[in-house]
C-alpha cells in the first residue's frame, strides 16, 4: 500500500474526527436510507433482521463501515420483487462491509457483493443464492476475511493487486472458487468445494498459495504468473488437474499433499521455468494413461517427492534440461519415468513395481545415476541410449538402445 500524503493524511484525520455512528432501524429503517443519510467515515450498525433491498455505496462515502449486529440479512430479491443488481454494490474506497449476509442478488452485475474501488474490506461476510459470483472485486488492495459463498453461480472474482482471501469457504458454486487477476495475491488457510469450475485460479506475478483444501472441483490450483508459491495445499478427489503452473519462472512448489485425481496431480506447462519442486505427495491419478506429473517446462527441478500409484506413467518429461533428485515413482500403470525430451537428469531416484519401464529414455542427452529401478515390468529401457548412466541398481534391461516395450 502506498505512504500517505500529507494531504490524505489530513483528510483521513478530519474524517475521523466527525464520524459519526448511524444505527439501522433506530435512525433508519434501512440499510439504504442509513447510507443516504451517511458521510465518508461513518459506521453503520445494523440490527438482527431481514432488509429486503439492494445498497448503493456511493463514490463519496470513502471509509465508510456498515457493520451486522446478530444475523443481518440483506435479501436482494425478496419473494416477488422485482429488484436487480448487487445485494450490495460498492463504489467508493475503503468501505469495510462485517457479518453480514446477502442473498438473492440477480439481473445486471449479479452479485451478492460487488466492488468497483480499491482498498474493500470484506470481513465474515457471507453470500447464498446470488446468479452471478458471490463477491466480485475490481480494485486493487482487496482483504476478504472468514467470507462464505454457497450456491451461487460463481464464487470469489477478485481483479486487482495485492489482493488477500484469507479462510474462506466456497462450496456448491456452478462456476469458478476463487479467481484472482493481479499481482502479489495471497489466498491462505481457504476451503474450496464442490464447484463445477477450477478451484483457485491465480493469473499474476508474485502469488502465495497456501494452506489450502480443495475438493470435488475441476482443476484444484491453476497458477499463471512468475515467482509463485504453491506451498501446503491439501488437494483431493478432482475431475481435472491438481496443480497446473503456467508462463511461470523462478516460483516454489513445495510440501503438498494431491490424491486422487482424473487427470495429472502436477501440470508443468512448457512456458514455465526455473521452478523449484520439492516435498510433495503426489497420488493416484484415474483416468487410463494419466501421468501424475507432466513435465514439458524446461530447468525445473524436482527434489523429495514421492509419486505413487497412478493409472499412467508416474513422471513423463517432454521438456529439456529437468532435474530429478531423490524422487519416488512406483506402483504406476505404465512407467516409473519416462524422457521424451533432452538434457533431464534423473539422480539418487527411485523406481519399483511400475508395470512398464523403471526408467524409460527416448530423448537424446538424458542422464541416470545413482538411481535404484527394482520390480518393474523391466527396470530400464532405452530406445535412445542414457548419455550419462552411472552406478545404478536394476535388474532386467539395460542402456542399450532398444525399442519400448508394449505395455
Amino acid at each position: 500500500m502506498k505512504p500517505l500524503t500529507v494531504c490524505s493524511l489530513a483528510l483521513l484525520l478530519t474524517s475521523a474526527a466527525s464520524a459519526a455512528v448511524i444505527k439501522v432501524p433506530q435512525d433508519h429503517a434501512t440499510i439504504s436510507l442509513a447510507v443516504a443519510a451517511a458521510s465518508a467515515g461513518d459506521t453503520i450498525l445494523v440490527k438482527s433482521g431481514v432488509y429486503e433491498e439492494n445498497v448503493t455505496i456511493g463514490a463519496g462515502l470513502i471509509g465508510l463501515k456498515i457493520q451486522g449486529l446478530g444475523q443481518v440479512i440483506v435479501d436482494a430479491r425478496p419473494s416477488g420483487s422485482t429488484g436487480t443488481g448487487p445485494g450490495i454494490e460498492i463504489q467508493a474506497d475503503n468501505v469495510t462491509l462485517q457479518n453480514l449476509m446477502i442473498r438473492h442478488a440477480k439481473g445486471v452485475n449479479p452479485h451478492g457483493v460487488r466492488s468497483s474501488s480499491p482498498g474493500t474490506v470484506l470481513n465474515g461476510v457471507r453470500v447464498q443464492h446470488a446468479d452471478g459470483a458471490g463477491i466480485a472485486v475490481f480494485g486493487d488492495d482487496a482483504f476478504l476475511n472468514k467470507c462464505e459463498v454457497v450456491d451461487s453461480g460463481g464464487g470469489i472474482t477478485i481483479a486487482g493487486n495485492g489482493a488477500e482471501v484469507v479462510k474462506a469457504l466456497v462450496h456448491r458454486d456452478s462456476a469458478d472458487g476463487i479467481t484472482i487477476t493481479g499481482d502479489d495475491a495471497k489466498v491462505t488457510k481457504c476451503t474450496v468445494r464442490a464447484v463445477e469450475g477450477p478451484g483457485i485460479t491465480v493469473v499474476g506475478a508474485n502469488a502465495t498459495i497456501q494452506t489450502n483444501e480443495v475438493r470435488r472441483v475441476v482443476d484444484a490450483v491453476v497458477l499463471s504468473g512468475t515467482g509463485g508459491l504453491i506451498t501446503k495445499n491439501i488437494v483431493d478427489a478432482c475431475s481435472g488437474t491438481g496443480i497446473s503452473i503456467g508462463n511461470a519462472a523462478a516460483g516454489s512448489i513445495a510440501k503438498n499433499s494431491v490424491t486422487d485425481m482424473r487427470q495429472a496431480c502436477l501440470l508443468v506447462e512448457s512456458n514455465a521455468t526455473g521452478l523449484t519442486i520439492d516435498k510433495n505427495d503426489l497420488r493416484r491419478t484415474g483416468s487410463n494413461y494419466a501421468a501424475a506429473v507432466i513435465m514439458e517446462g524446461d530447468g525445473n527441478t524436482m527434489t523429495n517427492t514421492l509419486v505413487r500409484q497412478c493409472a499412467g506413467d508416474g513422471i513423463l518429461v517432454s521438456g529439456d534440461n529437468n532435474t530429478f533428485f531423490k524422487v519416488t515413482s512406483s506402483e504406476h500403470g505404465e512407467d516409473g519415468i519416462q524422457f521424451t525430451g533432452a538434457g533431464n537428469s534423473a539422480d539418487k531416484c527411485v523406481f519399483r513395481k511400475n508395470q512398464g519401464e523403471g526408467a524409460q529414455c527416448d530423448g537424446a542427452n538424458n542422464a541416470l545415476t545413482k538411481s535404484i529401478a527394482k520390480l518393474n515390468r523391466i527396470d530400464v529401457a532405452a530406445s535412445v541410449p542414457f548419455a550419462t548412466f552411472n552406478l545404478n541398481a536394476f535388474t532386467t534391461g539395460g542402456n542399450a538402445t532398444a525399442p519400448e516395450i508394449d505395455d
